[in-house]
């Protein structure tokens, strides 16, 4: 993760500050450089132009007889009103408000001149009648038409600051938050790797110190859970092959004390010893079973190499029906399909297949009632192909519903075989989850059994 010049948030922080305070800076002094140069070259007036203009008007129309021609002639910055002696308006180019802001200036004033706010005021006497003129002390753009349709330079100007600050701010913000997603990424990408057991991943660096730390502190995570797992794996693996070494080994002792029973079925035995080498069979024969399911099981997960290949389903379900039936006429039970598969395909390791179907149908027929029924049912569907094994036994209790695909998962009042020990749906459930399936545990309401389906997936 070498990455040089690294950074604290400190820095990166005081560095963010400082673009907001220079930006802001330069969207103050933007606009007035730029309000100054049209001033300059005379696309707007300076403020002092409209006193200065007011002043002349006022000598004018001091000295003009042609009053209400002069008057029209006023620039539109300027606003007049003409009243009497009694104060009554004779003509005015103001709006209500204004008018009466200019009486009661009027009425009020000893001098000829007053500021109110930005507004100033300039009273013109004549023989029989009064001007007051009204004028703001702002800048003016020289186009008449700008300067009715916008408002003042000035407040133009402070608009464009405020807007450029605010411009400012989010560009920076922006660049920040960008800036640290980017520094995040490793950070997030190593934690959905971890998230993934994928425990080989190589950690990228940061150009943030404490996200350098961050990472540093992720990356001897992974090594230790590594270190632990694969400890852990490897206790697992050893167990697991112990296991199936033992239960290779016992075969070979029960083989020959199999045979060696079945040679003294053939000497002269009274009904007594019959009895006693007919337990002893039948015994060995059950322990022969659960030998055979455990080296299943600990082949699947560990020993056994899968050989995945294009699988005619069809023909694998005709396999499996096939010895259902057999198993079903021993006790009875009418044994039935639903559906086809036709020519689907499917990719996948046909004897793990075969044997993890076979056990969900030996504890079918196990725990169906002689005279019951146990049905195969297959299905297409678009992304999946569906196999259903249904009975007319008992069914699933709640618990084992929940817990029926756990090792050794056995209740008194499940279906779990006695001759499984809770292995044979495990087992199955390993093999359907190696080709990316599902396994999942119902009870019929129409047959009154348990209802198991399988969902493969296609590719």
């Amino acid at each position: 993760m070498g990455i040089k010049n690294k950074r604290k948030m400190s820095f990166i922080f005081s560095v963010f500050l400082f673009k907001i305070v220079i930006g802001t800076i330069l969207a103050v002094a933007i606009p007035l450089v730029l309000l100054l140069v049209l001033i300059m070259y005379g696309y707007i007036l300076p403020a002092n132009y409209s006193d200065m203009v007011a002043k002349i008007e006022a000598e004018a129309i001091q000295s003009t007889d042609d009053l209400y021609s002069r008057l029209e002639d006023m620039p539109g910055f300027i606003h007049y009103l003409v009243y009497d002696a009694d104060y009554h308006i004779l003509q005015t180019d103001m709006s209500q408000k204004q008018q009466k802001q200019g009486l009661a200036f009027v009425q009020e004033g000893s001098v000829q001149m007053s500021v109110l706010g930005n507004k100033q005021y300039i009273i013109v006497e004549k023989e029989a009648v009064s001007v007051l003129l009204q004028y703001k002390v702002e800048p003016h753009y020289v186009s008449k038409l700008l300067d009715t349709c916008l408002p003042s330079p000035d407040i133009m100007m402070i608009v464009l600051m405020f807007l450029l600050t605010l411009l400012n701010c989010i560009i920076q913000v922006r660049l920040l938050a960008k800036g640290f997603q980017k520094e995040l990424q490793p950070l997030v990408r190593l934690a959905d790797e971890i998230s993934k057991q994928n425990l080989d991943c190589e950690v990228q660096g940061s150009r943030v110190k404490e996200i350098e730390e961050i990472l540093n502190s992720f990356s001897n995570m992974k090594e230790a859970l590594k270190d632990s797992l694969r400890k852990q794996w490897e206790i697992e693996r050893a167990q697991k092959e112990q296991v199936a070494a033992l239960a290779h080994d016992l075969k070979t002792p029960m083989t020959v004390t199999l045979g060696n029973l079945d040679l003294l079925c053939e000497t002269k035995l009274n009904e007594e010893q019959k009895q006693l080498v007919g337990d002893a069979q039948e015994g060995l024969e059950q322990m022969s079973g659960y030998v055979t399911l455990l080296m299943e099981m600990t082949m699947a997960s560990t020993q056994y190499q899968y050989h995945f290949e294009q699988i005619q389903m069809a023909k694998l379900c005709s396999a499996v029906c096939k010895k259902a039936e057999v198993l079903c006429q021993n006790k009875q039970i009418s044994f039935f399909t639903q559906g086809d598969l036709g020519d689907v395909e499917y990719r996948g390791d046909y004897v793990m297949l075969e044997r993890a179907f076979m056990n969900i149908l030996r504890n079918a027929v196990e725990h169906t009632p002689e005279n019951g029924k146990v049905c195969f049912a297959m299905e297409e569907k678009a992304d999946n192909i569906k196999i259903e094994i249904i009975d007319s036994g008992r069914g699933f209790s709640e618990k084992m519903l929940k817990q029926g695909t756990r090792l050794f998962s056995m209740e008194e009042e499940s279906r779990n075989s006695e001759s499984h020990y809770g292995m044979g749906l495990y087992f199955t459930d390993f093999v359907i989850r190696k080709h990316a399936g599902e396994l999942i545990l119902s009870n019929d309401e129409k047959m009154g059994g348990a209802r198991i389906i399988i969902i493969l997936k296609k590719d």
